[in-house]
């Protein structure tokens, strides 16, 4: 199934990994107070019996950054107050426009960044190692 927004004032996808955990998939919902995760089912084999789920409000959420990680899927990194990083990841690429009209709409004092990546093998970008290793490139 993929991922596909709803048409209403909230957006909702499928398909969507929490953090690290690539193996239990779920649905990422944003909504003008806040935004959230809930997996689908509980993880294969870790004795959990409920789906997990995470809630975000708005107000605590500083930074979002959307990453194209391949030519079919995207992530989304969402910086907290206290610097807490939360990353959402098996988006499309098409969901980038929906999820960055939504912040730009709804949460005004979140700054919106959309990083380059390379996704091609090579990388002609700079180093920065502030917080952890990535590679950027500047549009251009």
């Amino acid at each position: 199934m993929t991922s596909a927004p709803t048409q209403s004032v909230n957006l909702q996808f499928q398909n969507v990994a929490f953090n690290e955990d690539y193996l239990t998939k779920g649905f990422l919902k944003l909504v003008p107070t806040a935004l959230g995760w809930k997996s689908t089912s509980a993880k294969p084999g870790s004795g959990q019996s409920a789906p997990k789920t995470v809630a975000i409000p708005a107000s605590d959420v500083l930074h979002a950054r959307w990453t194209q990680v391949s030519p079919s899927a995207a992530q989304l990194v969402i910086e907290m107050k206290g610097k807490a990083f939360f990353k959402f990841s098996f988006l499309k690429p098409s969901d980038q426009a929906p999820i960055e009209k939504f912040f730009q709409e709804h949460y005004h004092d979140c700054d919106f960044k959309v990083e380059r990546i390379s996704t091609k093998g090579w990388n002609w970008g700079k180093t920065d190692l502030s917080n952890a290793l990535r590679f950027t490139t500047e549009a251009g």
